[in-house]
């Protein structure tokens, strides 16, 4: 709870930047609290001066915002597409919802897409779609927010396709993680992998990391379905030059028993 009565909501804003925002119990805007800018400062020595991004977006995006489940900490990741490792950055949230800063680190991979803590909270883990990294941060000490304690890569469906992010280029490699879930048990990871059009699942320890990072309890590839409507599926696929439904998100229901 924050001494203001109004909701607080944290916002990124497709730049190197984040915002705090109150609102009422409708979710209207009622005023912006703070506004973070820039959130990654300096950028990284590698990333080019006068860079752009894809389609002439920013170099800098800071596209994904993580509260923790238990403490007053807010996580922010940085991307540089391919010209550099993305970033994490932490903040403490004071008693009125505002951020002061506490630190960042490298993720350990290139444009984190998603981000999700263990059912206990003691671990952090990040999903990156450029080259597919997957890495877990340890975060049960408050006060300091370490390299990753592991990085582990999914496998490749079809061998010698794997190639690592080129800077300068959007091109994402393989495999490249889009969405990442642990199940309500605490149990698995789940990753889902657009380009690659599957899902893959890590059985994990007590803290939410792999227990065999080199290879995945299982691997679904997800087919255009072959029902009703299949036909606008793959009418969709032949107009965008895609194969498959490209899975972005894998969530386990509450129940434990279906994937979504």
């Amino acid at each position: 709870p924050f001494a203001s009565s109004m909701p607080v909501i944290y916002v990124s804003t497709g730049d190197n930047k984040l915002a705090a925002v109150e609102v009422d119990s409708n979710g209207d805007l009622v005023a912006i609290l703070q506004t973070v800018e820039p959130v990654v400062d300096p950028l990284p020595p590698t990333l080019p001066e006068n860079a752009k991004g894809p389609m002439g977006s920013p170099p800098a995006v800071t596209e994904w915002l993580s509260r923790h489940p238990k403490y007053p900490l807010l996580y922010a990741l940085t991307s540089f597409w391919n010209e550099a490792e993305a970033i994490v950055t932490r903040y403490r949230i004071d008693g009125t919802g505002t951020l002061a800063k506490l630190g960042s680190t490298s993720t350990g991979g290139y444009q984190a897409a998603h981000a999700v803590f263990s059912p206990d909270g003691s671990t952090y883990a990040i999903a990156h779609h450029n080259g597919g990294a997957l890495s877990f941060f340890d975060v049960t000490e408050l006060d300091q927010l370490g390299e990753p304690v592991t990085v582990i890569y999914p496998p490749e469906i079809e061998p010698g396709t794997k190639k690592a992010p080129e800077a300068g280029k959007l091109d994402q490699g393989l495999p490249a993680l889009h969405g990442i879930s642990y199940a309500p048990n605490g149990r698995y990871l789940n990753c889902a992998d657009p380009v690659q059009n599957a899902v893959f699942t890590y059985v994990v320890d007590s803290k939410g990391i792999p227990t065999s990072p080199d290879k995945p309890s299982s691997q679904v590839v997800c087919e255009t379905s072959k029902w009703a409507y299949a036909w606008v599926q793959r009418f969709l696929a032949w107009m965008l030059k895609m194969k498959s439904p490209r899975p972005r998100r894998a969530v386990v229901h509450p129940n434990g028993k279906w994937l979504y």
